[in-house]
């Protein structure tokens, strides 16, 4: 049996109300020559059904009997895997039609010769209502950057990455319960370099079941990846000062103010920085002044691209009765 070029990881947790539409923007690509492996985590919902009643041979249906967690299900498709190059999806994302193709062009010419080709991301709530769109910026040896912060967009649904990468920079961490992806792409981006495809051609979907969203597991995860990466980090205090602010940042948001005052603490001795001892007064204020404060900021942010597309308005207004004229 002749082995398709690319084989398309999906794991999935209890998402029978979005796997379909998943699936289906894979089969409507533009390039054709994949798998589809599939590895349900144990779901307790229709989320096998739905599956088993997509008839296309190139779909490869794999269970777990118990949950073990999205790096688990990630790593038990890649093993399983045939193609040369591995394309990761998100069970609750969605594809362009045109995004193998753009990727496999920009893996197989790039001069850069890329173990991972990501791109640019559209974010959309529960509805399919346009929340924001990011494109990339960084290529080539992005290592320093990733020690820094994930600008690899996506969560892993926009990459596409040549399967020989695992073999050498290892499967991913199943410690980890989110950044799992920041710590893959850190140990690749040793050894091989990135490049993009500037368009966005993923829809990320924002919704309250999302791993992602879930802070604690962030604040774990971080901790645990700080650990990790922290012979790396450990000549640069400005990192880890920011890796100390972060994880501040995230215990304030989960109302643990105590730690979260700590590991500000640890960010200004670190390196000392206006914004660490701004959040340090703000934190005296308790969680619900602190809420209040993000509310504040939010708002002003909001207020900011209102004043500023309002100016763009104008100005084309402007510009279109100069022509009439």
């Amino acid at each position: 049996m002749k082995k398709p070029k690319v084989s398309v990881i999906i794991p999935t947790y209890n998402r029978a109300n979005m796997i379909e539409e998943t699936i289906q923007s894979v089969l409507n690509q533009t390039f054709q020559d994949f798998e589809i492996i599939i590895v349900d985590d144990a779901s307790t919902d229709d989320t096998e059904r739905i599956i088993k009643n997509i008839d296309d041979d190139r779909i490869r249906y794999l269970r777990h009997e118990r949950n073990k967690g999205g790096s688990a299900a990630r790593n038990t498709g890649i093993m399983k895997a045939r193609g040369k190059y591995i394309a990761l999806f998100d069970s609750d994302d969605v594809w362009v039609k045109e995004k193998l193709e753009r990727q496999i062009d920009v893996i197989e010419n790039s001069k850069l010769y890329p173990g991972v080709v990501y791109s640019g991301v559209k974010y959309i709530d529960s509805n399919g209502r346009w929340k924001g769109t990011v494109v990339p910026f960084f290529k080539g040896n992005i290592h320093s950057y990733l020690l820094e912060e994930n600008i690899v967009l996506g969560g892993g649904s926009t990459a596409l990455i040549r399967k020989d990468c695992f073999d050498k920079a290892g499967l991913f961490d199943e410690n980890f319960t989110s950044r799992h992806d920041l710590d893959l792409w850190i140990r690749i981006a040793r050894k091989y370099n990135f490049d993009y495809v500037k368009t966005p051609l993923v829809y990320i979907r924002i919704h309250k079941n999302r791993i992602t969203e879930d802070l604690n597991m962030k604040i774990n995860s971080r901790k645990l990846l700080f650990n990790k990466i922290y012979d790396e980090l450990k000549r640069d205090r400005r990192k880890i000062a920011r890796y100390f602010y972060e994880t501040g940042i995230l215990y304030l948001r989960v109302g643990n103010m105590a730690a979260g005052r700590r590991y500000l603490l640890k960010a200004f001795s670190t390196f000392p920085h206006f914004k660490t001892i701004s959040a340090l007064g703000v934190s005296l204020l308790g969680f619900e002044g602190f809420r209040l404060i993000l509310k504040v900021i939010s708002f002003l942010k909001l207020w900011s691209i209102v004043k500023t597309f309002r100016k763009f308005i104008i100005k084309t207004i402007s510009l279109l009765r100069n022509k009439i004229s």
